[in-house]
This record gives structure tokens, C-alpha cells and sequence, in this order.
């Protein structure tokens, strides 16, 4: 199991007057109340495009604040713009009783219900109507139909996109447990190494740039000669191992561990990465080693007096 990977959250659509709790790490959908949307057409194709000119879009319009933009294409040069500014949000939340702690993704619904021009219902007094791309907050009473359809049965069913504007993941690291710890301390490890072999590898480019030139010079040869070419791939060789290490050291560490277990031991020597987990139970120990067994190859395990050797071929 990855660090990373948990069970389904529960999705709440929020608005200012929402009156629930939240007992859990929760997802939320905000309302049009909490953002600015506008729909522009563009002599554009491609939302990248677009979403240079997002400021421009909404000059002019925006109070105050620290803004940030998402740009979803509608039609041929058609788009949808929405400014957000995050702090705001998190204050508004906290200020309607949301408990931040639990708080794990916010999107908007307008990334989540794009593509439904139709009428959901949030509560008994208001409704989200979504028309050709726009999405608005309004009350029940405005509608010449009734919205039958229950916004949070849809958001509860339907898988969300990769659109969140806020994510907890991301916002802060802490160092209160085993699995935070853990993560540290392989990044620790992998920007060690990383940064000693990229000095190292710099060095001995700019070194072989320095001896290219003065010999190119000296003894007229060619900038394309066989021993230039001979190092250059012996260096692009190196980096190419050292993507490899940095990717497996990723994997290892989406295995969860327990808060009893922890890495012992680990050292990376002629394409081989040597480590010792300490576990609570064998079971524990046959668990990882399927889990390594489905990436790397394994060259030896076997128990100990540190704990459970692992060592694979990268």
C-alpha cells in the first residue's frame, strides 16, 4: 500500500450557509459563492494559451487578494476562466465552522460538473444550475422547474478529476509520525546523492568542455571526435542509473510501514540496492517482499540480527 492511497472520502458540496460537521478527512466542492467565473471566447486553441491571458480576463473585476486562475475549453475558442484566491477560501471555511484538520482536497464545481447542463439540488432552498458551461448558485424559488436531482448523490458517485485548487498533501510536511519521518528521511537521502553525483557529473562536464576546446584548438579536430562522443555517453550512462535509483527509492517508499517498523539500513553499490527493515511479523516481511517483487529484481533476502535484508538489482 502507498503512503499515499487511503480509503474513499466522503465528497460535500459546500456553500456558505452549509451546517454539517466533518467526522472525517473530507473532500469539498465549493460553490460559485467562493470563486469568480467567466466565460470568454478566444482566438486560441489550447488552454495553455488561454490561460495566459486569465489576469487580463479578469481585470478590472477581482477585489483585492492573491489570485489564482484554472481554464477549461468549452468549445473551438471557447473557455471557461476561474480565479480563486485560496486564503480567502480556507477563511470563509473556517469561518462558516469548518474544521481545516479535516479538510484533505477542495475543487470547485466547476471543474467537477463541466459537462452537465442540468439543475442539482444542494438543499431545500437553493440549487446549482449548469448552462453551457457556466455553474451558478441560486434559489429554488427563481426555477420554473424543480431540481430533482440531489447534488451530493451526483458528486458522491461520480470520480473526481485531477482539478483541485487545494490540496492538504501539499500544503505542509510535518514531522509527528513514523510514516512522515520516513518520507524525510528517504528524500533526505535521495537529494544527498543526487546532488553529490550532479556536482560531480557538472565538474567533469566542464571539464571535458575545457579539454574539447584546447584540444579542437591545438590540434584542429573536429567537435564531433570519437573520444569527445565516448564520454558524453559514459556520462548520460551515469544519469540514466542515477534516474533509475531515484525511481526505485520512490517506490520503496510508497510501502507503508507500521509505526513498530523502520528502515535500518540502506546502500546502493554496482547497481545494487542493499537495505534492512525492521518488521513486526513474518507476514509483514512476505508482504514486502511481494511488493518489491513486482518492480525490482531480487537478489537476496533473509533475516538478520539487524532485521529483514532485502538486496535487488537495479
Amino acid at each position: 500500500m502507498s503512503f499515499f492511497k487511503s480509503e474513499k472520502k466522503p465528497v460535500y458540496f459546500m456553500t456558505k450557509d452549509f451546517g454539517e460537521e466533518l467526522s472525517k478527512k473530507s473532500i469539498l466542492v465549493l460553490s460559485p459563492e467562493f470563486y469568480w467565473t467567466k466565460k470568454a471566447n478566444l482566438n486560441v486553441k489550447y488552454v495553455f494559451d488561454a490561460a495566459k491571458m486569465a489576469p487580463s480576463i479578469f481585470d478590472g473585476i477581482l477585489p483585492a487578494g492573491n489570485y489564482k486562475y484554472k481554464v477549461f475549453k468549452l468549445d473551438k475558442n471557447e473557455f471557461i476562466f476561474i480565479a480563486f484566491d485560496i486564503k480567502h477560501i480556507l477563511y470563509d471555511l473556517e469561518h462558516i465552522g469548518i474544521d481545516l484538520k479535516m479538510v484533505e482536497k477542495i475543487y470547485t464545481a466547476q471543474s467537477e460538473l463541466l459537462n452537465k447542463d442540468v439543475f442539482l439540488k444542494v438543499n431545500d432552498k437553493y440549487a446549482i444550475v449548469s448552462d453551457k458551461g457556466v455553474i451558478t448558485y441560486i434559489p429554488l424559488k427563481l426555477l420554473n422547474t424543480e431540481a430533482q436531482i440531489d447534488a451530493k448523490g451526483v458528486l458522491k458517485d461520480k470520480k473526481l478529476s485531477s482539478n483541485y485548487i487545494y490540496s492538504k498533501s501539499f500544503q505542509k510536511l510535518h514531522v509527528s509520525s513514523k510514516e512522515t519521518n520516513l518520507i524525510l528521511w528517504f528524500l533526505m537521502v535521495l537529494v544527498s546523492v543526487l546532488l553529490i553525483n550532479t556536482l560531480k557529473i557538472q565538474k567533469e562536464r566542464n571539464f571535458l568542455t575545457e579539454e574539447k576546446n584546447s584540444l579542437i584548438q591545438k590540434y584542429h579536430i573536429p567537435t564531433t571526435s570519437f573520444q569527445i562522443k565516448s564520454m558524453q555517453k559514459e556520462l548520460s550512462s551515469i544519469d540514466l542509473k542515477q534516474n533509475t535509483l531515484k525511481e526505485n527509492i520512490k517506490y520503496l517508499g510508497k510501502f507503508k510501514l507500521s509505526k513498530e517498523e523502520f528502515f535500518d539500513l540502506l546502500s546502493y553499490e554496482n547497481s545494487k540496492l542493499k537495505f534492512v527493515i525492521k518488521f513486526s511479523n513474518n507476514k509483514r516481511e512476505e508482504k514486502f517482499k511481494k511488493y518489491i517483487a513486482k518492480k525490482l529484481k531480487i537478489l537476496k533476502t533473509g533475516k538478520i540480527k539487524a532485521g529483514y535484508l532485502v538486496e535487488v538489482s537495479l
